[in-house]
């Protein structure tokens, strides 16, 4: 699976083989795998074929491997059914229950004073001009 010499060769006139220099990171971990000799071969010709080094090619994939299957993963899927009873309660929502508006009713009295904004008079901002 490696590339012909004739391959290498035009790749390496057309400018493809250069290594393409990133900004140094310093790279403190080390990550070890054992594959067949068949799949290093097919590995180091992609590698060569992008003009990346083994060790490169199998970093940037692994990372855009793993970036691809955590966000798939981590995204949030609703059958037909959910997604209909989701947008369902966006465009009519339920009616609050007494506990949560004797609640607001608390917090209105306590934060803004008064009563309901029935009985309370408008604040500056509250009217139009």
């Amino acid at each position: 699976m490696r590339c012909p010499p004739i391959c290498r060769t035009l790749l390496t006139m057309a400018g493809r083989t250069s290594s393409k220099k990133a900004p140094a990171r310093p790279r403190s971990e080390r990550l070890e795998a054992r594959i067949s000799s068949e799949q290093k071969a097919l590995f180091q010709h992609a590698a060569e074929l992008q003009g990346r080094t083994l060790t490169d090619f199998v970093i940037a994939s692994v990372h855009e491997s793993a970036v691809k299957a955590i966000a798939e993963l981590e995204a949030v899927r609703l059958t037909a059914a959910d997604s209909l009873a989701f947008a369902e309660a966006l465009l009519h929502p339920r009616k609050p229950a007494q506990d949560l508006r004797a609640a607001a009713e608390r917090y209105r009295k306590k934060m803004v004073g008064g009563g309901s904004d029935r009985e309370r008079k408008p604040a500056v901002s509250d009217r139009s001009t």
